[in-house]
């Protein structure tokens, strides 16, 4: 590797301009190079107007959560408080969820679905969950279609070969009470249409 100037002639940068390794070449100007330090460990290089090269380095942005207001299909939340939540970031959703059961929360029959989703999802998929209901405790599932903004939980049974799914109902998985001890929660991941 040559350790010259950079170009040729009076204009050419000169391989002093850097200092240490991971030193980058900007410029603050038009035809005004220089350089711009490497940053400290674990910083990300970032656009910043005020300074002079118009670089700066910082720390990566974090996790900036929002909250979503679902919509519910045969599940009434009655007194049951919600956590809905959503990060989303170059097109990658990720939704939190947990129902804490009331007294006058239920599921009055039929399929449920949690609606509203912020973002459609690109493609089908289907994430775990955790529920206790009752004395019961055990995962569950939740699936989705593609462009739809619709997630369905739904019982994991074992009464054959593979495991299956069957709706949530009043006693399936389990007899839900109206204790603070009973809840469904679940996180899921997926790519935004």
């Amino acid at each position: 590797m040559s350790t010259g100037r950079l170009g040729a002639g009076d204009t050419a940068i000169q391989p002093t301009i850097f200092d240490a390794k991971g030193d980058l070449l900007t410029a603050t100007a038009a035809d005004t190079p220089a350089r711009l330090a490497v940053g400290a460990n674990d910083t990300v290089l970032t656009a910043d107007s005020s300074t002079a090269t118009g670089l700066k380095w910082a720390a990566p942005a974090g996790i900036s959560w929002t909250t979503w207001t679902p919509s519910y299909s045969n599940l009434t939340i009655g007194n049951g408080t919600v956590v809905a939540r959503y990060a989303y970031s170059g097109g990658l959703v990720i939704l939190q969820y947990q129902l804490n059961w009331g007294s006058t929360s239920s599921f009055p029959g039929g399929s449920v679905s949690i609606g509203s989703l912020p973002y459609n999802p690109k493609n089908r998929g289907a994430a775990i969950g955790y529920l206790q209901a009752g004395n019961v405790n055990r995962p569950f599932f939740m699936n989705w279609s593609a462009n739809s903004s619709v997630v369905f939980p739904a019982a994991i049974t074992t009464d054959g070969t593979y495991a299956g799914r069957t709706d949530f109902t009043s006693s399936i998985p389990g007899t839900w009470a109206s204790g603070p001890e009973d809840f469904f929660a679940f996180y899921a991941v997926y790519e935004a249409n």
